[in-house]
């Protein structure tokens, strides 16, 4: 799993809420590894922290989904996001595939968002726009800010 952190004046802090989540779990005293590496440019971070909110938020407003990384899964599987493997058998078979940072630049994933919007309004929360899902993302972001 990859955490992402920020440099502030009062230190390192955990950057979004799977880091700090996973910071809460850490005992005092207990040592830890980390690879610091600057996040390129590459894409938008905080477009992928509204993203997984926009997840929360769905999964907090339905009984569809028990977490936001089931969403998650199930959005790239319908957006045909997935990659071929071969097991040790020799058959072929497909997981879902990535939408790190990475994995994916930020007019790709402009398009996923969009489209991940249009899953949710449709088979998630039906009845909901996309303003008013968009308005309680931001409210939540404006919170954690």
């Amino acid at each position: 799993m990859k955490y992402h952190i920020k440099k502030t004046l009062q230190g390192w802090k955990p950057a979004d809420q799977a880091t700090a989540d996973y910071w809460q779990k850490g005992k005092l005293g207990e040592v830890y590894h980390f690879e610091i590496k600057k996040l390129r440019d590459q894409r938008n971070w905080l477009h992928l922290q509204k993203y997984w909110v926009m997840l929360q938020t769905a999964v907090d407003n339905s009984e569809m989904y028990r977490d936001k990384e089931a969403l998650h899964e199930a959005i790239k599987w319908e957006l045909g996001i997935v990659e071929t493997r071969r097991n040790m058998k020799g058959e072929m078979y497909q997981v879902v595939g990535s939408v790190a940072l990475d994995k994916m630049d930020q007019e790709k994933f402009n398009r996923f968002y969009s489209d991940a919007i249009n899953l949710i309004l449709k088979y998630v929360l039906t009845g909901t726009t996309a303003q008013e899902l968009d308005d309680a993302v931001m409210d939540i972001l404006s919170f954690a800010a």
